[in-house]
């Protein structure tokens, strides 16, 4: 038997967006595509997250750590993904926002065409990882990774007792005045919740805050309502939302 040629593919240049580091990435190929799609259908955001992870991993022709890159440089470098990888046209049904009366729902969805090279990291510039509770307290928290993103897919957000220990999990290291502590090595998951629960309201807030700043990448798009021809605005969003 003759041994098969191995088909030949261009590589492309990605700058991850927190870093700006240059990457060479290949296409993705078939059996790729293939585990991505199997993904989608089992609409297990788990299974999806893993999938995505792996996909990255296995195409970056440089080393990588997946597991250290921030959420939003894993959305970034998925699209740019898929847009080397099938192309940068997607087509939508986007729904017009105008009061129409009685006229049928149908009629308010225009066929959109969405390019993926639009992309934008929002908020990247201003993002900071330091939350400073007072004067002589301040959090470093974790960057927000695809760990990050399972534990919120995990987590019960209803649940007051799981919500704290989310963020009792993100927090990387407790600065004061006179000493720096590495929760990872120094604490309990246990004594983390409860010393959560010994903030103050306003000091909560502020954590929160936190994970309200973190960059998100979004793809603006504009249209005119077939219909009634208003003009539309939407940024579209979110890692599973691009494929």
């Amino acid at each position: 038997m003759k041994q098969l040629p191995k088909a030949n593919y261009p590589i492309y240049t990605i700058e991850i967006p927190s870093t700006k580091e240059k990457k060479h990435f290949r296409p993705f190929l078939v059996k790729e595509n293939k585990i991505l799609m199997i993904a989608q259908s089992s609409e297990d955001e788990i299974i999806m997250i893993d999938s995505l992870k792996s996909v990255i991993q296995s195409t970056c022709m440089d080393e990588i750590d997946v597991d250290e890159l921030a959420v939003f440089d894993l959305e970034y470098i998925l699209v740019k993904l898929r847009s080397i990888s099938i192309g940068t046209g997607v087509v939508l049904r986007m729904r017009c926002d105008a009061e129409t009366g009685h006229e049928e729902e149908r009629s308010r969805y225009t066929t959109v065409n969405l390019n993926l090279d639009d992309i934008e990291v929002e908020g990247i510039e201003q993002f900071k990882r330091d939350v400073k509770l007072s004067d002589d307290l301040v959090l470093k928290m974790k960057i927000p990774n695809f760990e990050f993103i399972k534990s919120v897919a995990e987590h019960n957000e209803s649940d007051y007792e799981s919500n704290i220990a989310l963020l009792a999990k993100s927090i990387d290291k407790i600065i004061t005045s006179d000493e720096v502590i590495d929760v990872e090595t120094d604490t309990t998951i246990e004594d983390m919740i409860e010393w959560v629960q010994e903030l103050t309201e306003e000091q909560y807030d502020k954590i929160i805050q936190y994970f309200q700043s973190i960059p998100k990448c979004r793809i603006k798009v504009e249209w005119n309502c077939e219909n009634c021809g208003k003009h539309n605005s939407q940024y579209i969003t979110g890692i599973i939302g691009f494929f």
